[in-house]
């Protein structure tokens, strides 16, 4: 039996273990247009401690489409893991500190 669609509907952790193995090639993201800002909201991927990498993912989008009830279909190409080091960008630990400060 040969597999050729999968569809991945986990939580965050499992989300992104999956992807830090290089299982997912491809995902589908519909986002409304919308937001709450509760922090108990579930991320879309969130790394675990001791469980998965937290190393970057590079998303190649292949299909942009506003729908009729204005929410937003989007897909991507899953790509390599990025090499760009953030511990070691000065911009992004900037906004990493801003983000810890007004937490």
């Amino acid at each position: 039996m040969k597999v050729n669609t999968m569809m991945l509907g986990g939580g965050a952790v499992i989300n992104w273990s999956f992807m830090q193995k290089g299982l997912v090639n491809e995902m589908s993201l519909l986002m409304a247009p919308a937001a709450d800002g509760c922090s108990t909201t579930q991320p879309l991927f969130l790394a675990k401690e001791g469980l998965t990498d937290d190393q970057p993912i590079i998303f190649d989008p292949t299909h942009i489409e506003l729908m009729p009830d204005k929410k937003i279909w989007m897909r991507f190409n899953v790509g390599a893991k990025s090499a760009h080091d953030f511990d070691k960008d000065e911009e992004y630990q900037a906004v990493q500190e801003m983000i810890k400060a007004n937490s």
